[in-house]
């Protein structure tokens, strides 16, 4: 009976570590599929930041009036809403 018993547990132990493994093994593929997938879209993400410098590099070369005429009233803006936000503070 000692012996059916000990051949019982080398075998429910010898499952457990296989099960084990198959989880190591599940979540390695995992971690390595998301750093994967990171790496692209930083790739990705860093193409298109590249692109839209380059685009608006062009646009203000091609309207360079425009441009500094938007920026600053950009700028006129922002002030304005924080002047407007501290003064509410007081």
């Amino acid at each position: 009976m000692s012996e059916t018993f000990l051949d019982q547990a080398q075998e429910r132990a010898a499952q457990s570590s296989k099960k084990a493994e198959q989880i190591k093994e599940a979540v390695t593929q995992g971690i390595e599929d998301f750093v994967d997938k990171s790496k692209h879209t930083l790739k990705r993400g860093r193409r298109a930041a590249e692109e839209l410098a380059e685009d608006y590099t062009h646009r203000v070369k091609k309207y360079p009036l425009s441009s500094v005429t938007g920026g600053l009233m950009t700028g006129l803006v922002i002030g304005v809403f924080i002047g407007w936000m501290i003064g509410r503070r007081s």
